[in-house]
């Protein structure tokens, strides 16, 4: 019995593991392999390959702690509308962005593009300068074409 909650445990590991380095980003195998002071691909190993099957208290204790530091809190920060996020959401999959890398897309946009724009506001139409214009010929030119006969 105390095997299968060792396996479920590792497997729960393996999950984390895999989403923060594949989906959030937010570290590599070869980062968390040198922190344990094993080799670049011992982490790797460890989650595609299952081997080793198990880590040792110590070794799943640092990559709790690094782990923790990097994610994101748990609450969800405030988005400027929760429908625009909705409708954005709707966006990148009608473009093609792969479902699972959507909460990805979603931070990047969020932390670039929305916090930039949340802080300024859009002009009217009515406060911008008239276009330029330029002087035109009083004749459009005209080429002489040719006629075809049938």
């Amino acid at each position: 019995m105390a095997d299968a909650t060792v396996e479920t445990r590792m497997d729960a590991l393996r999950r984390r593991l895999l989403k923060a380095v594949k989906v959030d980003g937010i570290a590599t195998y070869k980062e968390l392999s040198e922190a344990l002071n094993q080799n670049p691909t011992f982490v790797q190993q460890f989650v595609t390959k299952r081997s080793p099957k198990r880590l040792f208290d110590e070794q799943i204790e640092t990559i709790t702690q690094i782990l923790d530091s990097r994610e994101a809190p748990k609450a969800e920060p405030p988005s400027p509308d929760k429908e625009a996020e909705t409708q954005l959401r709707s966006a990148l999959l009608a473009f093609g962005v792969d479902a699972k890398l959507l909460p990805r897309a979603i931070a990047v946009i969020r932390s670039g593009f929305l916090t930039a724009g949340a802080s300024q506001e859009q002009t009217p139409l009515d406060d911008q300068p008239p276009p330029a214009s330029h002087p035109h010929g009083s004749e459009p030119s005209r080429s002489k074409s040719v006629q075809r006969t049938s």
